[in-house]
């Protein structure tokens, strides 16, 4: 919520980014479709952890295949199963870093 960047005395917490629409954000990843193109590169959404939106993910996800993007997450899979399992469909490569392993 950010309430906490505005709360430091130091000055040493920072919000970086910003919220937006679905339709800003495609317009934003759009902006650099030739060099995508042109590259056989794509769109990879990071974070923070991109799957803590997962609704919103998978929205853009969609949409970045219907336009023929190359698509990756990069992502702990640390969120529930059905948060998961619906972008997989949608998704050239999935990142993922394992922190802890339990039995």
């Amino acid at each position: 919520c950010g309430h906490c960047d505005t709360g430091c005395p130091t000055g040493a917490r920072v919000t970086i980014g910003r919220e937006g629409e679905e339709e800003q954000v495609m317009d934003a990843i759009m902006i650099d479709r030739d060099y995508y193109e042109a590259s056989g590169g794509g769109v990879t959404f990071s974070g923070g952890e991109p799957l803590l939106q997962s609704r919103f993910l998978l929205t853009l996800l969609s949409r970045c295949k219907k336009a023929g993007l190359h698509t990756a997450i990069e992502t702990n899979l640390s969120m529930p199963w059905d948060c998961i399992a619906p972008c997989l469909a949608y998704l050239d490569h999935v990142y993922f870093d394992i922190k802890i392993m339990e039995d």
